[in-house]
This record gives C-alpha cells, structure tokens and sequence, in this order.
C-alpha cells in the first residue's frame, strides 16, 4: 500500500473515530461539526470527505 492511500485511510479511520465518539456523547452528528474537530485535531480534510465517511458508517444520509 502506498504511503498515499495509507494516510488517507488512516485519516479516515479518525474521522469515523471521532463521530462515533460524537454521536456516543450527544446523540447526533453534524458533518460539519466532525469536520471542525478533524481539523482542530490537526488532521487536514475536507467537507465532502467527512460527508462520505458518515454515509460509510452509517451516520448520515
């Protein structure tokens, strides 16, 4: 596996990580606010990619 699609992947496993973690605490997830703390854990992404990820994990629509 390339070192590309390793970070990506793993960037995606923090992603989910943390909306789980979310959605544990309080019930709900908004991408955006997953997307605020991804970026405030220091990970660099984006909207859509968050968007993806929760539809994957079955949090989103």
């Amino acid at each position: 596996m390339s070192v590309r699609s390793r970070a990506a992947r793993q960037r995606k496993t923090h992603i989910a990580r943390i909306a789980r973690g979310m959605h544990r605490q309080h019930g709900h997830v908004r991408a955006a606010d997953v997307a605020f703390l991804v970026a405030a854990a220091g990970l660099r992404t984006s909207y859509p990619e968050v968007r993806t990820v929760l539809t994957r994990i079955g949090l989103h629509r």
